[in-house]
């Protein structure tokens, strides 16, 4: 099962949400998963985002939060900046695209073709 983030507040205005339906039934009830997507164009902008919501719902112990990366330098720099933060950041599973969503895919039951 998926968990994904709940933007609220100035967060909120950073983001675009994408609402998929997926035909899983879970005791005869569809489900509806939620996706956020925040953009911008500052990436400390970005950060403080992420930093409200990580402290609005924070991982549990050993949980691993998925996030999508462009390149190994910003799992460094996010790896890094978190950790400042927080005082120790290890909740981070870093993925390109493909790892992503194939692993998206996955959870949700989906085939993706290439």
């Amino acid at each position: 099962m998926l968990a994904f983030l709940h933007a609220t507040g100035d967060v909120a205005r950073l983001s675009h949400r994408l609402e998929m339906r997926v035909p899983f039934e879970y005791s005869g009830r569809m489900q509806t998963h939620h996706l956020f997507i925040h953009t911008g164009n500052r990436s400390e902008r970005l950060l403080e985002g992420l930093i409200n919501l990580l402290e609005a719902a924070p991982p549990l112990p050993f949980e691993r939060i998925p996030f999508l990366i462009q390149g190994r330098g910003m799992e460094r720099w996010l790896q890094q900046r978190l950790s400042e933060h927080f005082g120790v950041w290890a909740s981070g599973d870093f993925l390109f695209p493909q790892h992503f969503f194939d692993r998206l895919a996955q959870q949700l039951g989906l085939t993706l073709s290439t």
